[in-house]
C-alpha cells in the first residue's frame, strides 16, 4: 500500500476560472522521495495544500479525484492524526511562525499532540540538532536570520514526526552550502517526503521527479532522464541545470550532469586565455561604513568592524551564509536601525543626521519578503505614499507615482489590490515604492526569493536597467549563480566580519575564502577552474571555449 495515493485529482479555487490541477496521479511508497519540478502557476503549492489538508479547509474550492493517506480519504482523519502523519513546510514558511522562543515554537506541535513533557524535550533538542539550530532555544524567531528562522520551522514539523514531510521550496532563504547538509540530513532522518522546486538544481537527489506545467503533469519518472530533455523543460518553463544550459549554448548535445563529467567532454584548454576585462573605474563613495558594529539585546555580535565603501554606478552582491550579517549590514547602509559601534556615510554625511524620510530619497531599501513593506489599497496608493510622505505636492506625487510604475512595467495596475498581483509583481511593486523617492542607491534584500525562472530574468533586467539609468545596487544574495552572473563586485561576510571584497570573478575563484565562508563556487565557476580558465557564467566560459 502506497502511503500516499492521488487518483485523477483536480482542485478550482472559488471564482477561478481555470483549474489549479487536473488530472494528477501520484504515488508515494514508505522510504521514498519525489520531486515535483514546475515554474509559477505550475500547481506545486495548490499540491502541497491539498496533501497537507490546507485545501479545501482554508481556501474554498472544488476538489475532484480521489486522496488518500495509507489507503484512507482525508475524512477519516482528524486533525491532530493528520498533523503527525503529514508535516508541511510553506513557500511562505515566516507564516507558521507565532510564538517568542525558538524552543516554545518547536514545542507547540508536540505539546497540542499531548506529548509528555520529558519526550517534548527530547524532540526539541533533537527536532533543533537536525536543522542546526542547537544553542539557540532561547532567542526569538525575529532575530534569527531569514534561513535560521526557515530551519526552525522545519524543526517545528521535524519534532512531529512526521512519516512523511512535504518541503514546498524548503531552501529559499537558505545559503548554498546550508541546503545540500540539511537535505542530507533529512534523508536520513525522515523516511518519505515530496518536495518542490522552480530550479531542477534543488532536487538533486529525489528519487522519482514529476514535471508540472499549468496544473496538468507533463512528465514523471527518471529525474536524470526528464533533466536532459530540453524540450520537455522548455514546455514546463524551467531552467536547464547550468552544465547542460553551456552545452547547449556550445550548440552540444551533451548534457553532462556534474563537472567531472563535464570536464572528460573537452579537450585540453589553454590556460592563458583572457577573461572578459573588468569595468572601469566607477564615481565616487556614496555609501560608507567605518567600524560598524552591531550587538543585539541578547548579546549576540551581529556585525563586528566592518569597513566599507561602495562607489556610485557599483553592482554590489552581498554574499555570506545564514546568519552572517548580511542583511544586518543592509539595513545599518540604508539607515534602519542604528549602530552599537562605529559610523555608516551616506555621500558623505552620517546617515543618522538625516531624518528618516529624508534619508529614504538618497538610499531605498526592498525587503525579502514584499508582503513585509506593501499595506495600500491599491498599486496607486502604495506608491504615492513615499512622495506624499516627503510632502510632495499632488502633481509631483503623480508624476513619480506615474514615473516609478513605469520603470517596473506595472503601468496600467495602478487600481488593482497589491496583494492580488502574483509574487514577482509584488516585487516589482515594492521596487516603484522606493524609486518614487528618487534615491540613487537601492539595497535589496535577496530580490529573487520565490520567484520562477523567468520572473528571476525579469527581475534582473530590472536591476540592470537601475544601473544603467546610474542607481547604485547593492543586493543580497544565497544564489552563487546569480552573484556570478551578475554582481561586478562581491562581498562575502562571514560571522558578521568581511571575509573577503574584490571584483566578483576574483572573490568567486577563491576557494579557500569561499570555503571558510561555508560557500561552494558555482559549477559553471569550478568548471572554469577546472579548465584554467577565470569565467563566471554560461556566456562567459562559452565564449572563452568557442
Amino acid at each position: 500500500m502506497s502511503l500516499l495515493s492521488l487518483e485523477n485529482v483536480g482542485f478550482t479555487y472559488r471564482r477561478a476560472t481555470e483549474r489549479a490541477l487536473r488530472g494528477l496521479n501520484l504515488e508515494v511508497a514508505a522510504g521514498e522521495w519525489v520531486g515535483v519540478l514546475g515554474g509559477a502557476g505550475a500547481g506545486k503549492s495548490t499540491l502541497a495544500g491539498l496533501v497537507c489538508g490546507l485545501l479545501p479547509r482554508f481556501a474554498s474550492g472544488v476538489l475532484e479525484g480521489r486522496l488518500l493517506l495509507d489507503g484512507r480519504p482525508p475524512g477519516d482523519w482528524d486533525r491532530a492524526a493528520r498533523a503527525a502523519r503529514i508535516g508541511l513546510v510553506m513557500e511562505d514558511f515566516e507564516a507558521q511562525l507565532f510564538l517568542g522562543r525558538v524552543d516554545l515554537e518547536v514545542a507547540f506541535g508536540p505539546e497540542n499532540l499531548g506529548v509528555s513533557r520529558p519526550e517534548m524535550e527530547q524532540r526539541i533538542r533533537e527536532a533543533l540538532a537536525v536543522v542546526g539550530l542547537e544553542g539557540l532555544e532561547a532567542r526569538p524567531p525575529d532575530t534569527l536570520s531569514g534561513g535560521q528562522r526557515q530551519r526552525l520551522v522545519l524543526a517545528s514539523v521535524l519534532a512531529l514526526r512526521p512519516a512523511l514531510l512535504f518541503l514546498d521550496e524548503p531552501w529559499s532563504d537558505l545559503d548554498p552550502g546550508g541546503w545540500p547538509q540539511l537535505w542530507s540530513t533529512l534523508r536520513r532522518n525522515v523516511p518519505s517526503g515530496i518536495l518542490t522546486a522552480s530550479d531542477p538544481s534543488h532536487l538533486e537527489g529525489v528519487d522519482r521527479l514529476l514535471l508540472l506545467r499549468e496544473g496538468q503533469v507533463l512528465a514523471q519518472g527518471d529525474p536524470a532522464s526528464i533533466l536532459a530533455d530540453d524540450e520537455l523543460l522548455d514546455r514546463a518553463g524551467v531552467p536547464l541545470l547550468p552544465l547542460a544550459a553551456l552545452f547547449r549554448r556550445m550548440g552540444r548535445d551533451e548534457r553532462p550532469a556534474s563537472v567531472e563529467e563535464a570536464i572528460g567532454l573537452f579537450p585540453a584548454t589553454p590556460r592563458d586565455r583572457a577573461a572578459p576585462a573588468e569595468p572601469p573605474s566607477l564615481g565616487p563613495p556614496v555609501l560608507e561604513a567605518k567600524g560598524l558594529s552591531c550587538v543585539y539585546p541578547d548579546g549576540t555580535a551581529a556585525l563586528t568592524g566592518v569597513d566599507l565603501t561602495v562607489r556610485g554606478g557599483e553592482m554590489v552582491a552581498i554574499l555570506g551564509r545564514n546568519g552572517s550579517g548580511k542583511t544586518t549590514l543592509a539595513r545599518h547602509l540604508a539607515g534602519l536601525v542604528h549602530p552599537t559601534a562605529g559610523t555608516v556615510r551616506v555621500r558623505g554625511r552620517e546617515s543618522g543626521a538625516r531624518a528618516a524620510p529624508r534619508l529614504g530619497t538618497e538610499v531605498g531599501y526592498i525587503f525579502q519578503n514584499p508582503d513585509h513593506q506593501i499595506f495600500a489599497e491599491t498599486v496607486l496608493d502604495e506608491v504615492s505614499f513615499g512622495p506624499r510622505n516627503l510632502g510632495c505636492t499632488p502633481g509631483q506625487v503623480a508624476e513619480r507615482a506615474t514615473e516609478a510604475l513605469a520603470a517596473v512595467g506595472l503601468d496600467g495596475l495602478e487600481s488593482e489590490d497589491p496583494f492580488a498581483l502574483p509574487r514577482g509583481d509584488r516585487q516589482r511593486l515594492a521596487v516603484a515604492s522606493a524609486l518614487a523617492a528618487r534615491p540613487q542607491i537601492l539595497l535589496f534584500d535577496e530580490p529573487t526569493t520565490g520567484l520562477d525562472a523567468s520572473s528571476i530574468a525579469a527581475m534582473m533586467d530590472l536591476l540592470h536597467g537601475l544601473a544603467g539609468s546610474g542607481h547604485t545596487i547593492l543586493f543580497i544574495t544565497h544564489s552563487m549563480e546569480l552573484a556570478a552572473h551578475h554582481a561586478r563586485r562581491i562581498v562575502l561576510l562571514d560571522a558578521g566580519r568581511i571575509l573577503r571584497d574584490g571584483p566578483a570573478r576574483q572573490v568567486l575563484h577563491d576557494s579557500p575564502a569561499l570555503d571558510r565562508a561555508g560557500l561552494h563556487a558555482p559549477p559553471l565557476v569550478e568548471l572554469a577552474a577546472r579548465l584554467g580558465l577565470q569565467a563566471c557564467h554560461v556566456e562567459e566560459l562559452a565564449a572563452c571555449l568557442a
